[in-house]
């Protein structure tokens, strides 16, 4: 965004929504494959497997009512980790392993959380998918 002034009149052209969500979405994913170099899954059983994808624990495809709008899972970090192609995409995610690994990343209590997030209504608007964006960029940062 452009941080000089703009003349009264001048609108600055925001993107749209789909464009706003894939830059968020990418944001979240490099940062969290870069907090998670190894498959959070994987490293459950006992190995050490290079994380290439950022995998969900709840998808918001799996939404039994696709009338709530958006999901506030979209962006929540706690809801992510690095997962190798292995378990993100052959293995459905290997959501036992994801359970245990997001019990002892967060504690007790962190699925019912989860849960009752992926049931919360939420329609992101473009300054908030900005502001997302910035904060997981910012954090990407941070991590070097």
């Amino acid at each position: 965004m452009n941080s000089k002034p703009q003349p009264k009149g001048v609108k600055i052209k925001l993107p749209s929504i789909k464009s706003a969500k894939t830059k968020t979405w990418k944001a979240l994913s490099l940062y969290i494959r870069k907090k998670y170099p190894f498959c959070g899954t994987c490293k459950v059983r006992g190995k050490t497997v290079p994380s290439t994808q950022c995998g969900h624990y709840k998808h918001n495809s799996d939404k039994p009512n696709k009338t709530l709008g958006g999901n506030m899972l979209w962006y929540f970090e706690k809801n992510f980790v690095g997962q190798c192609t292995s378990c993100n995409c052959y293995n459905s995610g290997e959501l036992d392993e994801f359970a245990i690994f997001l019990e002892k990343e967060y504690g007790h209590g962190i699925l019912q959380e989860l849960n009752t997030l992926f049931n919360t209504p939420k329609k992101w608007s473009i300054n908030e998918l900005l502001a997302v964006e910035l904060h997981y960029k910012m954090l990407l940062n941070g991590l070097g």
